[in-house]
């Protein structure tokens, strides 16, 4: 085998713990500079091991230390090397005398190439997962309006097809702006991985990329409804598993592969609006509005036309106040409807809404005046703050 097989120190140190546990001999695990790279007694990891050099120079498959002082850094024991597909990759001392140790030698041996063979499977698979996520992330974030034939052909060569007319999904935290939820989806993300694949694993054509707090899925193209069927269903895999949703933008076009980051982009922009619905976890960019050209503001105008509207509020009061005047404004107005989301007395409400427009100077209840509260809501919700 050309390429040289490397066995993680994190990998290692697991198994020699996990064989302890069956044998009850301290182990340490060299890897083939000599250098012990996990071992039970872990003020040993890093020292230089002799009988490993001796062995990998002279060729041996085994060596009995009958003395800690025979070679440097090697305590009493057997010391076995360890070989996938033919290579030698590392070497396993198990520490105690010989007539102690020696029964257990093979078949540990055994057992270590096994699950190294296991771990280094994973590690492949993960080298080639790895391969793909960079090629579809430089596929989505490429900005040229072509894809050249060497592109084309690296995509085939890891199992994807870009000339497949695909329709893009861009989800997140549900809360976007609240951080304490944004930890819980870090601390998730691992379990969201499997979730993801096993649910797309239906068909090999569906791509999909974790990037940071965003899942990007490129699905094969299809009907609007089949797309919130499946969203709807993985939506709760999801809650299942992770305990929290996620929000969902969906381009309301199919995309050809040199046009993938014009539909990423107006899939963003749907994510976008779900921010401003709360009580929305999908949304198609045909259904948006203030969306689509919200992103080419500049944040000062933006925070200008918020203080224009909220005059003299703190960022707490501009909050509130958005989530106050959102929800009334998913209510269609209703006073009572919006209270009980609230958990507001009705007068309570309206004294808060009457207050709001004394001293802004807009009624957000007025028609009219109602549409530049709602744009305020979508600039502040777009600033992140």
């Amino acid at each position: 085998m050309d390429k040289q097989i490397k066995i993680s120190s994190k990998a290692a140190l697991k198994l020699v713990r996990d064989l302890k546990g069956i044998i009850n001999h301290d182990l340490t695990f060299m890897d083939t500079s000599a250098h012990i790279i996990a071992c039970t007694v872990e003020s040993r990891i890093g020292d230089f091991h002799g009988a490993t050099r001796k062995m990998l120079d002279e060729n041996l498959s085994s060596l009995v230390v009958t003395s800690n002082n025979e070679y440097e850094g090697t305590c009493e024991g057997v010391n076995l090397t360890i070989e996938i597909e033919g290579q030698i990759v590392a070497v396993l001392g198990i520490t105690g005398e010989y007539d102690k140790v020696e029964k257990f030698a093979q078949i540990i041996k055994r057992i270590t190439e096994i699950l190294l063979l296991e771990e280094v499977s994973k590690s492949q698979k993960r080298s080639t997962q790895d391969a793909k996520n960079r090629f579809v992330y430089e596929w989505i974030f490429s900005h040229t309006d072509w894809m050249n034939k060497d592109f084309y052909y690296r995509g085939l060569n890891l199992g994807i097809d870009i000339s497949i007319p695909r329709r893009v999904v861009v989800s997140s935290s549900m809360w976007q702006y609240d951080k304490q939820n944004i930890r819980l989806l870090e601390d998730n993300w691992e379990m969201l991985e499997p979730v993801v694949k096993n649910y797309l694993k239906s068909d090999k054509r569906n791509i999909w990329l974790l990037n940071g707090y965003k899942l990007i899925i490129l699905l094969v193209d299809t009907k609007d409804y089949i797309i919130r069927s499946m969203i709807e269903d993985l939506q709760v895999k999801i809650k299942e598993k992770c305990g929290t949703g996620l929000c969902y933008g969906i381009d309301s076009t199919p995309t050809w592969s040199e046009y993938t980051h014009g539909g990423y982009a107006r899939a963003e922009k749907a994510l976008l609006s779900c921010y401003n619905a709360l009580a929305n976890e999908t949304a198609f960019y045909g259904d948006i509005n203030v969306e689509i050209f919200i992103n080419e503001i500049s944040d000062a105008s933006k925070q200008e036309f918020i203080g224009k509207i909220f005059k003299d509020c703190t960022k707490q009061e501009i909050s509130e106040w958005c989530y106050i005047l959102n929800t009334l404004y998913q209510c269609n107005g209703s006073i009572g409807k919006t209270a009980d989301l609230l958990f507001l007395h009705k007068n309570t409400l309206q004294y808060k809404l009457n207050k709001l427009k004394s001293y802004s100077g807009y009624d957000p209840r007025a028609l009219g005046d109602s549409s530049l509260f709602y744009i305020a809501i979508v600039l502040w919700n777009s600033l992140n703050i």
